[in-house]
């Protein structure tokens, strides 16, 4: 159902559509891109790669850049007309565009200091964490997601200003 939704929202009605992490994997496969297992996954803050690109969503953007990751599927194959904008070591589909009007980020785009302690109190999350990391692993990751956070929001402000500018939500 929410794939059908996502289709015919973005192929059909071509109105803005901004995906992170799960929306970034719905967009794909809605649209006829592929996503399985990562082999590694990507937990904590890790850099993605921009190249320079006449999109209009990545305008003013940097070639590398500090985002928080969390997940362990990621898009394999991005769909028939969908533009690769970004990648990681890990991950190369880290950001899709569908012309204009459609963004989307395998990274939490939406990752702020508010995020990092909604996190910090969800029953499991850090058990979760250092399952995959090792033990002590997520106070490392706090510090260095703090550390970072202002370049993190500088890219999330970034992407979201491209999205509404290249939509014309605002004028």
């Amino acid at each position: 159902m929410e794939k059908q939704a996502i289709k015919d929202w973005v192929a059909e009605r071509a109105k803005p559509y901004f995906g992170v992490c799960l929306g970034h994997q719905l967009l794909a496969d809605s649209l006829g891109g592929k996503v399985g297992l990562s082999d590694v996954g990507e937990h904590g803050v890790f850099n993605i790669d921009i190249p320079r690109n006449p999109n209009p969503l990545v305008a003013g953007l940097s070639e590398r850049h500090k985002v928080v990751q969390w997940h362990m599927a990621e898009v394999s194959a991005a769909s028939p007309g969908a533009q690769i904008l970004g990648s990681s070591e890990v991950s190369p589909i880290q950001v899709l565009a569908v012309g204009e009007h459609a963004l989307s980020t395998q990274f939490h785009s939406e990752c702020g200091a508010q995020s990092l302690m909604t996190w910090t109190q969800t029953p499991g999350y850090i058990d979760i964490f250092e399952a995959h990391k090792g033990k002590g692993s997520y106070e490392k990751f706090l510090r260095q997601a703090y550390s970072a956070m202002s370049e993190i929001n500088t890219t999330s402000e970034r992407l979201y200003e491209n999205l509404v500018s290249a939509t014309k939500l605002v004028a």
